[in-house]
């Protein structure tokens, strides 16, 4: 079975509430996807493991806890040890990118986010099968 033939299980994170329901609308407008969201990290570590994420969509710059710590703490959750990770920032993408090899992200989108864009990266992220 296809990613395309099956719901993928989209968990959002980011400290943004206007920029976690514009995504959630995105996803939602595309029967495919089914998404979860959360605004902090602990949030976010309690959702990835009842929720069962196919592929995690998370925000880099966050106040509280950033997104790399996220990503550490979720690398350390047997549920989501190997579960794809988008990182989206304001920030230079070219420079997240340098960091990001070796960590376990699929991709860094750069906002504002191309909407069709994202969701062809959402996609790119779900392994086959």
């Amino acid at each position: 079975m296809t990613a395309a033939a099956r719901t993928i299980r989209v968990l959002v994170i980011d400290d943004e509430p206007d920029i976690v329901e514009a995504l959630r609308w995105c996803f939602k407008r595309d029967a495919v996807f089914t998404v979860e969201t959360a605004l902090c990290c602990e949030e976010a570590l309690a959702r990835a493991k009842s929720f069962s994420p196919d592929v995690i969509l998370l925000d880099l710059v966050m106040p509280a806890t950033d997104g790399w710590e996220v990503l550490r703490r979720l690398r350390q959750v047997p549920e989501t040890e190997s579960v794809p990770v988008v990182m989206m920032t304001a920030q230079d993408g070219a420079a997240e990118e340098e960091k990001v090899r070796g960590a376990g992200v699929h991709k860094v989108l750069v906002k504002p986010l191309d909407i069709a864009d994202l969701l062809e990266t959402v996609r790119s992220a779900v392994p086959a099968g």
